[in-house]
């Protein structure tokens, strides 16, 4: 919806790195958004296609995405995303968001490993450790996230997260209700 299509044999390009994801788009800012003005000010280039995505219900045509973005990042102890606008092969508008930060140590399959203990992660099923080491790098895990990271249906994933319970892998964190899908699952940091 953003993108330049006066640039031809131009693309949309989503760079991986090992600490940021760069999304460049062909184009630079539609005056009078700017990099200092993105989060409180709208301007279409494209308006037909953006009414179109209106009315199919995929854009809310409120700067929703910007603030969407910066808020997740927000949520994750992350800082705010980067907005800049660049030369590069053209004019794009480049949106750098960083995961390299100081309070976010990254663990290694090593890591992982020896926090378990070599003896508990033999004993683990393939994707009851594609689970544990979910869980270990992001702090928690939810049923749909297991059911999303190892393929299996909602049930068994469940079914899979209680096991690791019983195991003493993970702890199970409530809701306030029942079936609050604000209910997670922790690590066990007293396993024994």
């Amino acid at each position: 919806m953003h993108r330049s299509y006066s640039f031809s044999g131009t693309e949309i390009t989503i760079k991986f790195f090992p600490g940021r994801l760069e999304i460049e788009s062909p184009g630079g800012f539609v005056p009078p958004v700017n990099e200092n003005t993105i989060y409180n000010t709208r301007a279409s280039r494209n308006h037909h296609t953006m009414d179109a995505l209106r009315y199919l219900g995929y854009v809310l045509m409120a700067r929703e995405g910007t603030r969407r973005i910066r808020e997740s990042m927000q949520g994750w102890g992350l800082p705010d995303p980067q907005f800049k606008q660049e030369a590069i092969y053209g004019v794009v508008v480049r949106v750098t968001l960083c995961n390299d930060h100081e309070s976010r140590k990254r663990s290694t399959d090593k890591d992982v490993t020896q926090f378990f203990g070599a003896e508990l992660w033999k004993s683990l099923q393939e994707h009851e450790i594609k689970i544990a080491a979910y869980a270990f790098r992001n702090k928690s895990i939810q049923v749909s996230e297991a059911q999303r990271l190892t393929g299996r249906t909602w049930a068994t994933s469940k079914k899979d997260l209680e096991r690791l319970t019983k195991k003493g892998v993970l702890l199970f964190v409530p809701g306030e209700y029942q079936r609050d899908p604000k209910a997670h699952y922790i690590i066990n940091n007293t396993k024994s």
